[in-house]
């Protein structure tokens, strides 16, 4: 029998590891040698948190809760609860066995990835996703009747969540990924992920759905380089709504000031696409890694990423009956440049918004963008300025990676964030760069988040050049300082990046590591007035806010 079949979708899950504990680790699953016991005699313990997420923890019905837009919908939603931001948001009572899963062979601990990935993945697609229901669900993450002078809507971005929580608004997304389970014999061959086929699936696959929501459009987005443990088995749908839904509208009209502000958020970023039908384009690849042409036209790197990743099988049966092996992923000719599916702003939306804005006397104003990073040294920057104005200290940063965040305790524990989209070369030198800018009023001390995708992909930074970047600058500030608390947190710096334990460590770590005395009282939110103050040398940063 196949591993993948052997495998649960989540409920037993616990048990499966206890047996394979005992398989492979030669511990038994009951008794004093439970493993569990393990974990909880050692200095690592997790505590089952599940209990507190029941009166906050909306589902969204079939769309991930791994992805970037409900994880940070979760924890702004969190924050405006009093809340922090422990295991992504989401009640798990799975959370103090999820680190023994680097005990477990690699090959199982893939295995389990996958196939829990595969378990938020939606069987009949087109029933599973009503935007008007949807919608109604995500505005249920903030607190009923509770009135703001401004409501963020639009692009998914990790540092303006902190600058939504620094404010005390909620944020609107416009895109959330639906997966939707896909078999993986009509899109892999060769052990490797054929996009062609993946699209011409997805053409048949996505009629009904965008038939039944006139008001979405579908970015059936691809990544064999840093997902290629999640789609095996299903297929990233990410929806745009380029229609205000009656959910949003009421949400709006009940949470807004009169003569309130929605700021509409937008990132310009745009990928070579190929249009398969009206309001339906397919993304080869994605931000993060390595380039739109490696992607559409292969490299060297993508050659040699591809043969490090064949199955065993697969290359024996290549060498015994001399096939040629695949080289690149297939990908379509593109066709058009569409918004970049993660994080890209589809204009449709923009127009509907004005309108409603019009007719209930709101103000809009754009905050734009082209790259989702560029809001990263904005929002450290005027957090480190917000510091000053409370009279607190701001010399701690706080480097996040991906859904890997704590709005709460930034502000709690007086941090400074500073969001990394992944742990990517590029993330990492965006990073020194400023640190390099900020050397003459540096950081002296400080935390670090990494995110595990489970992949070995092409542009990953090493797991010590995160470390020495800032060991190096901390160094730099205050010579003299022994640096005797670990930077990096959450993270199995063995198991990087297929640790699978880390939501359930970071928060736990960071909390430790910070302690009690290293708590502040939550200030007042920032003001809109001084949120338009601080933007207004914002195009500096390549984010250009229009009051």
């Amino acid at each position: 029998m196949a591993i993948s079949a052997r495998i649960p979708r989540c409920l037993g899950y616990m048990e499966v590891l206890h047996q394979q504990m005992e398989v492979h680790l030669g511990v038994p699953a009951d008794g004093d040698d439970d493993p569990l016991s393990i974990l909880k005699d050692s200095s690592i313990t997790i505590r089952d948190r599940s209990g507190d997420f029941d009166r906050v923890y909306v589902k969204l019905q079939g769309i991930a809760d791994f992805d970037s837009a409900s994880a940070m919908l979760r924890a702004i939603g969190r924050h405006l609860h009093f809340r922090d931001f422990p295991q992504l948001g989401v009640p798990t009572s799975l959370a103090p066995v999820m680190p023994l899963t680097n005990w477990l062979p690699p090959y199982l601990r893939d295995a389990i990835f996958s196939e829990l990935g595969a378990s938020e993945a939606a069987d009949d697609i087109a029933s599973t996703f009503e935007a008007e229901s949807i919608t109604e669900s995500v505005a249920a993450h903030f607190p009923a009747h509770r009135k703001y002078a401004a409501v963020a809507m639009g692009s998914t971005n990790g540092a303006l969540t902190h600058l939504y929580a620094m404010m005390g608004i909620p944020w609107l997304p416009q895109t959330l990924l639906m997966p939707v389970k896909r078999p993986k014999s009509v899109a892999f061959k060769q052990g490797q992920l054929d996009m062609t086929a993946e699209m011409e699936w997805g053409r048949r696959a996505a009629r009904e759905l965008l038939l039944r929501n006139p008001g979405i459009e579908l970015y059936h987005m691809a990544d064999p380089n840093q997902d290629q443990l999640m789609i095996r088995h299903m297929a990233y749908f990410r929806l745009k709504f380029i229609r205000m839904t009656e959910a949003y509208k009421d949400f709006l009209l009940d949470a807004l000031e009169a003569n309130g502000t929605i700021i509409l958020v937008r990132c310009g970023a745009k990928w070579p696409s190929t249009k398969v039908a009206d309001r339906h384009y397919f993304q080869s690849g994605a931000v993060g890694g390595i380039t739109s042409e490696e992607f559409l036209q292969g490299s060297s790197d993508v050659k040699e990423f591809m043969e490090s990743e064949k199955p065993p099988l697969t290359k024996m049966a290549g060498a015994v009956m001399g096939k040629e092996h695949k080289t690149d992923w297939n990908a379509p000719a593109s066709n058009c440049e569409a918004p970049e599916a993660e994080w890209g702003y589809a204009e449709g939306l923009t127009d509907h918004i004005v309108e409603f804005a019009v007719e209930h006397g709101f103000k809009v104003k754009y905050l734009d963008y082209g790259h989702a990073e560029d809001a990263s040294r904005l929002v450290a920057d005027a957090d480190r300025q917000w510091k000053e104005q409370l009279r607190r200290p701001n010399d701690a940063i706080f480097v996040e990676s991906f859904i890997l965040m704590e709005p709460w305790l930034a502000i709690r524990y007086n941090l400074t964030p500073f969001w990394t989209m992944f742990p990517v070369k590029q993330s990492f030198e965006r990073l020194r760069e400023y640190l390099r800018i900020c050397q003459g009023k540096g950081f002296k001390s400080g935390f670090s988040f990494l995110f595990c995708s489970g992949a070995n992909s092409i542009g990953l930074a090493k797991l010590d050049e995160w470390n020495g970047l800032l060991d190096s600058h901390f160094a730099s500030q205050d010579m003299d300082k022994a640096r005797d608390k670990k930077c990096l947190l959450g993270t199995d710096e063995n198991a990087f990046p297929k640790d699978f334990g880390f939501p359930a460590r970071y928060q736990v770590e960071l909390a430790r590591a910070v302690g009690e005395e290293g708590q502040y009282v939550m200030p007042p939110s920032l003001s809109l007035g001084d949120f338009e103050h601080y933007m207004q040398n914002s195009h500096r940063y390549g984010v250009y806010y229009t009051p």
